[in-house]
C-alpha cells in the first residue's frame, strides 16, 4: 500500500540539473541543455566561475529559458570565493539565493583549513534559518580526509537536523541504502540522485521513491 501511495506521486517532485554536473560547460549551455531535457529547473553550485555570482545575468537566464534555479549550493571546499569562514559562507550565500528566488540552500558540512567549521556552520544555520529559504548539510564520502563523521547521514542529521541525501556518496561509504533511508527519512529535505555507481537496480528506486514521496510531503 506504501509503494502504491509513493509511486502515485513520484512525478509531483520538482527534478533539477546541477550545474556542478556540468562544470566544464557555460551555466547558459547548462540552462539550454536543461530546457531542452525537460528539467524543471536548476541547482547552481557557486564556484570560481563568475557566472555563478552574477546573479543579474543569472536571472536574465531564468526569463530567457523560463527554468527557476530551485537550489543553491555553497562553494565546495576548494573554492575560496567566500573564504573559508562558515558565516560569511552562509550569509553569501543566501543573499544569491534570495535573489533568485531559489527554496533551498546546501552545505558540506566541512572545510578542511578551517577546524572550527563544522561548529560555526551549526550555529550559523541555526540563527540564520528562516522559512523562505531551506538549509540542509550534505552527507559526504567516507574517503575524504578529515571527514570520518559525516560521510553517514545519522550522525548528519543528529549534529545539523536537516540534511541533503547523496545518494552516490552512500555508495562510496557502502551503506546499505534503505536502511539509512528509513532511519533519517524525517530529515531529507533535499536529495542528489548519483546513480553511476549504483549497481543495483531495485535499490535505486526504492531510494528515490521513498525520498521523493518524503520530499512530497
Amino acid at each position: 500500500m506504501a509503494q502504491k501511495r509513493i509511486q502515485s506521486i513520484i512525478m509531483r517532485n520538482k527534478i533539477t540539473l546541477s550545474t556542478g554536473t556540468l562544470f566544464h560547460l557555460s551555466i547558459e549551455k547548462i540552462f539550454h541543455i536543461a530546457k531542452k531535457i525537460n528539467f524543471d529547473g536548476l541547482e547552481l553550485i557557486i564556484d570560481d566561475n563568475k557566472e555563478s555570482t552574477d546573479v543579474e545575468k543569472l536571472k536574465k537566464y531564468t526569463i530567457e529559458y523560463e527554468l527557476p534555479i530551485l537550489s543553491v549550493h555553497a562553494p565546495l571546499d576548494n573554492c575560496k570565493v567566500f573564504g573559508d569562514e562558515a558565516n560569511n559562507i552562509i550569509l553569501r550565500t543566501l543573499e544569491i539565493a534570495k535573489s533568485l528566488g531559489s527554496k533551498v540552500v546546501v552545505f558540506h558540512p566541512i572545510r578542511e583549513k578551517n577546524e572550527t567549521y563544522q561548529n560555526d556552520l551549526r550555529s550559523g544555520i541555526k540563527s540564520n534559518q528562516n522559512n523562505a529559504i531551506k538549509m540542509v548539510v550534505e552527507n559526504m564520502p567516507k574517503k575524504m580526509e578529515g571527514n570520518k563523521t559525516f560521510y553517514d547521514p545519522e550522525p548528519l542529521e543528529d549534529f545539523f537536523g536537516d540534511i541533503c541525501l547523496d545518494t552516490s556518496h552512500l555508495a562510496t561509504a557502502k551503506l546499505d541504502f534503505k536502511t539509512k533511508i528509513e532511519s533519517i527519512i524525517n530529515s531529507v529535505k533535499h536529495v542528489h540522485w548519483q546513480t553511476v555507481i549504483l549497481l543495483v537496480r531495485e535499490k535505486i528506486v526504492l531510494l528515490m521513491n521513498t525520498c521523493r514521496a518524503h520530499l512530497e510531503n
